[in-house]
């Protein structure tokens, strides 16, 4: 009878063992880190296996040093092209913006330079229409100067009454009744005139002086038989404005109006002109007829 080869329970646990794979742990033991950290510092050609590396935890080093070199390569080419991209971008802003700026603000610089240009030919305009209007007060000033200066010498110079007087009577030659009106002073010095029968006041004998406060030094009224003569300085040199004042430039309304303004807040007074004159010899320092006389 053949032996039977039927292996009962009780000798399983006796004869079968259980199978169990070794396990290999996943960390990183000190030992790989110091075996990949000298193996990069000699750079042997030992190269281990790839199972050992990977049992041993020195493939997971390599790949995450790889991977750490990748980033950081991968970084520094984002960083580069990051600036490069952020640099042309602030130079083409810079640029569209200027373009954009100078668009904008080309017809505002227009508007404003045909603004000053208007203001410079105002300014053109002001400048002519100050100096007609100044011009006009500067004639009169030396009106007023000259007619103070005028009525002084006239009042110093004696002879000028005589002279004047006698121009009058030639013009009114043949009046039968004449009076001539003076101020008290010509009026004693040419009553002294006459009495000395002087030949070219003859012509004043059949003429009648009379005394007038009203009239000034170097002037004189004439009545006739038809009519009065004003003669008085005031007359005549109120004429000789009025002349001038044709003269001057025309203005528009709008000027005259500012020059009415401006004289009625500030009127033109006749200046303060004190005009010495030296004596002359054939003044003797008076006033005396029989002198004046002599120096005629």
């Amino acid at each position: 009878m053949k032996e039977s080869k039927i292996i009962t329970s009780e000798e399983v646990e006796r004869i079968v063992y259980e199978y169990v794979p070794k396990k290999f742990t996943s960390e990183v033991t000190q030992e790989a880190i110091e075996y990949v950290t000298d193996h990069q510092r000699r750079a042997s050609d030992f190269h281990l296996s790839e199972l050992s590396a990977q049992q041993s935890g020195i493939s997971k080093l390599n790949r995450e040093k790889q991977d750490q070199i990748v980033d950081d390569l991968v970084l520094e080419k984002l960083k580069d092209l990051q600036e490069n991209a952020y640099r042309e971008a602030y130079e083409l802003g810079v640029a569209e913006g200027a373009e954009k700026a100078f668009v904008e603000m080309k017809q505002d610089f227009l508007d404003r330079l045909e603004k000053i240009d208007d203001v410079l030919k105002s300014f053109d305009e002001v400048k002519k229409r100050l100096f007609d209007h100044n011009e006009t007060h500067l004639i009169e000033l030396m009106y007023l100067i000259a007619k103070k200066i005028s009525f002084f010498e006239i009042e110093q110079d004696r002879d000028f009454i005589k002279k004047f007087v006698s121009i009058l009577l030639e013009e009114v030659h043949g009046e039968e009744s004449i009076v001539i009106k003076l101020c008290p002073d010509d009026l004693f010095f040419l009553e002294g005139l006459r009495d000395r029968n002087l030949k070219e006041l003859e012509a004043l004998k059949n003429v009648k002086l009379e005394g007038d406060d009203v009239v000034s030094p170097g002037g004189c009224k004439l009545e006739t038989n038809y009519g009065v003569i004003d003669a008085s300085l005031e007359t005549r040199v109120e004429k000789v404005w009025e002349l001038l004042k044709s003269r001057f430039p025309r203005l528009s309304d709008e000027e005259r109006e500012l020059q009415d303004d401006s004289s009625s807040v500030v009127k033109m007074k006749e200046p303060n002109v004190e005009v010495k004159s030296e004596p002359s010899e054939n003044d003797g320092g008076g006033s005396d007829p029989d002198s004046e006389s002599e120096s005629a």
